[in-house]
């Protein structure tokens, strides 16, 4: 009976420490529901990429629009943060070069990521 008990109670501890590791990556696994702040930080950017001027690129707004939607993004666990870190990153590389040529450029590479993200929130 000891045995049992003993039995009962280590599966009952291991278990709450596995379903509380299983709930987290599950909430990384699944969609988030449709979330209107994230929607439109994610407009406001790609109308903010579309209007860079590449002979005077300004890049450091935009830079902390989508350093606030990936930090948002990191808060809820949802799956397109890795997608806005690299925008991120990228923004970062754009902002330190006046190359039109580089910037024309990045701004293909950012709106081919900003539609990416798009497509994966739009059935939500």
């Amino acid at each position: 009976m000891r045995l049992f008990v003993t039995m009962l109670l280590t599966a009952t501890l291991l278990g709450c420490s596995t379903i509380e590791n299983t709930q987290q990556k599950f909430y990384t696994w699944m969609p988030k529901d449709h979330d209107a702040m994230m929607f439109n930080q994610l407009v406001a950017i790609d109308l903010a990429v579309e209007k860079v001027d590449c002979e005077a690129p300004d890049w450091f707004y935009i830079q902390g629009m989508v350093d606030h939607l990936t930090r948002y993004a990191e808060y809820r666990y949802d799956q397109q943060v890795e997608n806005l870190q690299g925008l991120s990153a990228h923004l970062t590389k754009l902002s330190a070069s006046t190359n039109p040529t580089f910037c024309k450029l990045g701004k293909k590479t950012a709106d081919s990521r900003i539609d990416a993200i798009v497509k994966a929130w739009r059935d939500r």
